[in-house]
Parts: C-alpha cells; structure tokens; sequence
C-alpha cells in the first residue's frame, strides 16, 4: 500500500470514528462503564517493565506481539468490568477493604515475605494504587468463585468413576530414592564400596555426583513414578531391595548408583486421594460455571470498542483485532501479559534444584505434574 493510501485509511479511520461520536481517549465502554486508553497504556507499560517480556519485545520488529498483549489487555480489562458490574447484582458478591488487605497478606506470604513483595512491586514499577487495584481484583475473583464453590456437587460416584478412569496414568506406584550419577563404571563401583565401606551415601554423592542437581542435595531424587526415568533406571528403581545400594547401572548418562528408600508398589488406594479428586473435581466444576457466567454477561452487555483496537465479539466475548493492512499473522502475548482470565485465575497476582534421573522420552516433568524440575541431564 502507497504512503499516499496509507494516509488516507489513517483519516478516514479518525473521520469515522468522530462521526460516531466515539471519544478518542477512550478504548472501549462496557454498559456505559469507560475503559481509557490510559488504563491500557498504564498496563501495557508493567508487560514492557517485567523482565521476562523485554527480550520477547526486543525481537518483536512488526509489534505483533505487543499487538497481542495489547489486545489481551483490553479483554481482561473489559471482563474485570463486566465482572465487577455483575458481582453485586447477579451474585451478591461485594469486595470490602478488608477483604483486599487479606488477599494482600495472602499474596504477600505466597511471593516470599514483605521485602520479596516490595522487589516485584518496585520491579514492575507498580504505584501502590495500581497494586490495590490488582488486589482488589484479586479478591473480586476469589470471592465469585467462591460463590460458585458452593453449588459444586461431587458425589461419591464421580470421585469413584474419576480414580478408575485414571488409576493408569496418575495414581501410580512411587518410589522415594536417592542416587549417585558418575562417567565411568570404575568410579560407581568405587562408590559402592565407599558406602559399604561406612561412609554416608549423602556425603559421597555430594563429593562425586555430576548431576549437580542432585549431587547438591545429598542426591536426593525425591517422590517418582514409572516413566518417570530411562528404561534401564526406570527397571531398577522398582525392582531393587528397599534400603540396599545397587549398581552400577548403566544409561546413556552415564553410571548410577542407587538406593531405594520408600516405595509403595500399589500405588494409592481411592481413600488415600478421595479428598484430592474432590477438590480437583470441584475446582474443575467451579471454573466451568465462572466460564458460563461470563459468557452470559458478555452476551448481554453493551460494549463499544474504539476502532484502533477491533471490535467486540459478544459471541466470543473478546475483542477481536482486525490484522493491520491485511497481516495475517499473531504474535504470542509476551510473559506477564494479563489474558480475559476468569474469576479464580492467579494471573493477576504480582509476580530449584534440577533432579537427578533423566526423564524418559525427553519429558521434562515428572509425572507427579507440572511444575517438577527438570532431571539434569535430560535433553
């Protein structure tokens, strides 16, 4: 397109939207309720300051991804006040002053302390009106989905039918361990006879280990399950005597020598975990129906959105951003962006050791979930 046509678009854009009377510092209005651009911008600059998004941002030369993230922004802002709107009226749900300091405490003790949460406060350049926004809205989330919380219904059947339906992939034996990851077969056996010898296993593992993951804690693997680790470790870590050191055993990382402290070759009973699948099926239940409720609010709510930024899609319940000067590509929202989260997310909240197996087929959680190191050594 011509720098001649390009200019043209530019005015006719801005004639339009004057003729629709639209306000130029306004980014969208939700039931009358206003959105100013400055309350994006003001949001967008925290994404621009976390440190996790400056090198996204850095190698983002067409802005598509600040595009995205701007677009997020907006949707999330739109929802909060669709939420906000509706709390009171549709639910009875209000957010008073101490609700807010209580979910500041909470938030407070979840980063590490005051010092750690005035760090990410100052990081992100966050004023403190800002951060009573954030918590507010916080709490405004907690307190719908707690409403929700007390419509979920969880029988002792859906518990039962939720525990057969994945005694094969989650509840699976265990095996607490601890191991000692070397080069050569001659420095294992050397090892094994250390520790037959008298010395501590932890001692030794911390000398020789070069999973230095694991090596730095005594090489304590913690809780693992089948498939957690290679075949070859995999075999012996459910199949050795509890409480003897075995090896040396050979996988492509090398020598390993092993002690098996706990193991449960069972797996856990539905009594064991019962409490846990209810409160996963309930969480699960509860997310649903916040989900619906926003869908319904966004179904019937009147939102304008400034042309710069789309327009509203009540279907969808997003904003839905025309690609600039037919582009048709998207870039991802940078770390720290904030999507349309429904109430309960913890996206909103301001913002270890490697372990010692390798994991099979490349994984790099264990099965016990996400959020597991990663085993050193894995590729």
């Amino acid at each position: 397109m011509s720098r001649f046509r390009l200019l043209a678009l530019s005015l006719l854009l801005a004639v339009a939207g004057c003729a629709a009377g639209a306000d130029p510092n306004l980014a969208a209005s939700v039931n009358g309720v206003d959105i100013t651009i400055a309350e994006v911008e003001e949001r967008l600059e925290v994404i621009r300051q976390n440190p996790q998004a400056v090198e996204q941002l850095a190698n983002d030369p067409d802005g598509q991804i600040l595009r995205q993230a701007e677009n997020d922004v907006l949707n999330d802002l739109i929802i909060q006040s669709l939420l906000q709107q509706s709390a009171a009226d549709e639910l009875g749900v209000e957010v008073t002053d101490a609700d807010v300091e209580a979910q500041r405490e909470a938030v407070v003790e979840q980063i590490g302390g005051q010092e750690a949460f005035d760090q990410v406060i100052e990081q992100q350049g966050l004023s403190e009106e800002q951060v009573d926004t954030e918590l507010r809205r916080l709490a405004l989330n907690e307190a719908i989905s707690a409403q929700f919380a007390e419509d979920a219904d969880i029988s002792d059947e859906d518990v039962e039918a939720f525990y057969e339906e994945n005694a094969e992939t989650r509840f699976l034996p265990t095996a607490t361990a601890r191991h000692i990851l070397v080069t050569d077969e001659a420095t294992a056996q050397s090892a094994i006879d250390r520790i037959a010898g008298g010395e501590d296993f932890a001692a030794v593992a911390t000398e020789l280990s070069t999973d230095t993951g694991s090596g730095a804690q005594g090489g304590d693997l913690g809780e693992l399950r089948p498939g957690d680790t290679v075949p070859e470790f995999d075999e012996a870590l459910f199949n050795s005597p509890v409480g003897e050191v075995v090896g040396p055993i050979q996988t492509e990382f090398g020598f390993h020598v092993l002690e098996v402290l706990e193991r449960d070759d069972e797996g856990p009973e539905l009594a064991d975990v019962e409490e846990e699948i209810r409160d996963e099926l309930a969480a699960t239940s509860t997310q649903t129906q916040v989900e619906e409720f926003i869908s319904e609010q966004s179904a019937n709510a009147e939102v304008t959105v400034n042309p710069r930024f789309g327009e509203w899609n009540a279907e969808s319940g997003r904003v839905e951003a025309e690609p600039p000067l037919g582009d048709a590509s998207e870039g991802a929202a940078p770390a720290g962006s904030e999507g349309a989260a429904p109430a309960g997310s913890e996206g909103a909240a301001p913002a270890g050791s490697e372990g010692a197996v390798p994991p099979a087929d490349g994984a790099s959680e264990g099965a016990a979930g996400a959020g597991e190191p990663a085993p050193a050594g894995s590729e």
